[in-house]
């Protein structure tokens, strides 16, 4: 099968947030949805913008954008396998797992993880890659 790999950028990350109301601690204490528009509001003392979104959130953002790539009327199979039929609405990725053309599904926003687990990776040339680190 074939990996994919996605990410976004800091800004996509923050758009999609307030998109799906995710809910974040004001500098009140008030934990309400987050718009872009009140950036301000939300960053605490000493906070970077970076910060604001976690990990978990990052997980949950990406994974809600891939699984809501969804088939046109138009588009009558996967591309690729003409075999396998799609129906409009129906989530592309979640039918590429099922009939694993994609293998698994990995965050790589978190940088500092994907940084180690690079440095395995690259530094294990005689033993097995890490795999189960994802």
């Amino acid at each position: 099968g074939l990996i994919l790999h996605v990410s976004a950028s800091s800004i996509k990350f923050l758009e999609v947030a307030e998109e799906l109301e995710i809910k974040k601690k004001d500098s009140q204490g008030l934990v309400r949805e987050f718009t872009v528009s009140q950036l301000e509001d939300f960053l605490l003392d000493g906070m970077h913008v970076q910060d604001l979104i976690t990990t978990a959130d990052k997980q949950y953002i990406v994974r809600h954008e891939l699984e809501n790539i969804r088939a046109l009327e138009e588009d009558t199979h996967v591309p690729g396998y003409p075999t396998l039929t799609l129906y409009e609405g129906q989530s592309i990725v979640q039918v590429c797992l099922h009939w694993q053309l994609l293998d698994s599904i990995y965050p790589l926003h978190d940088l500092e993880a994907l940084e180690k687990l690079g440095n395995k990776w690259y530094w294990a040339l005689f033993e097995n890659q890490p795999f189960g680190e994802f």
